[in-house]
């Protein structure tokens, strides 16, 4: 793929309804798939954060999302 095909930082994709897992446990729903590109790690959460249920489509639901983006970023580095 690369930085000349992928030109958003992450791309996030929920699980199609019923799609086979079988390395999953019986009734562990999976989120999805997240794929970033090189060099934008911290956008993990951003992506994670989207196959939970968080948008960006109103300016409140921005800032919601981009508080608990802060919130779960400062966990993950207290927590090396």
């Amino acid at each position: 793929m690369g930085d000349a095909f992928m030109k958003k930082n992450v791309l996030a994709f929920p699980a199609p309804k019923n799609f086979p897992r079988p390395d999953l446990p019986k009734g562990v729903k999976p989120l999805g798939e997240i794929y970033l590109n090189p060099g934008s790690e911290k956008m993990l959460i951003h992506g994670f954060l989207h196959l939970l249920g968080y948008d960006h489509q109103k300016k409140s639901d921005r800032m919601e999302m981009e508080k608990k983006e802060k919130q779960l970023w400062q966990q993950h580095k207290s927590s090396r």
